[in-house]
């Protein structure tokens, strides 16, 4: 979908909020010479890049939000940034998926589908 929109270019930034293997696949999908901001861990402290991607000049930078965030101003300015980004249209979220926890079967199946987009949510009656 990423190369409809962008006419087959691929991004100018890609922005990896896990890290680890996901790296990888978030590099591939921007443009010869574009970048990639790593800023979460949850894959793993290292980064996954392929020898293809260097050869295409992706750059790969990181940048650490907890620390950021650990001075109030800065930290209140970034929420109330990204919630214009937010109420602007900007940005949005896929919608969530809703399950009632006696189908928690099908919401665990739903997990596991890739390329998924949103939250699978359980929720009582």
């Amino acid at each position: 979908m990423l190369q409809t929109f962008t006419n087959g270019e691929g991004a100018y930034l890609g922005i990896d909020l896990v890290g680890g293997t996901l790296t990888k696949s978030v590099a591939a999908s921007v443009r010869d010479g574009g970048q990639v901001m790593v800023i979460g861990e949850l894959g793993s402290g290292d980064v996954v890049i392929s020898q293809k991607d260097l050869w295409r000049n992706v750059e790969i930078s990181s940048w650490n939000a907890s620390s950021y965030f650990l001075e109030k101003e800065k930290k209140e300015a970034a929420i109330k940034a990204c919630w214009k980004l937010f109420e602007e249209g900007i940005w949005t979220l896929p919608p969530a998926l809703k399950f009632d926890l006696s189908d928690f079967k099908q919401a665990l199946h739903e997990t596991r589908k890739s390329a998924r987009a949103g939250k699978v949510l359980l929720q009582t009656k």
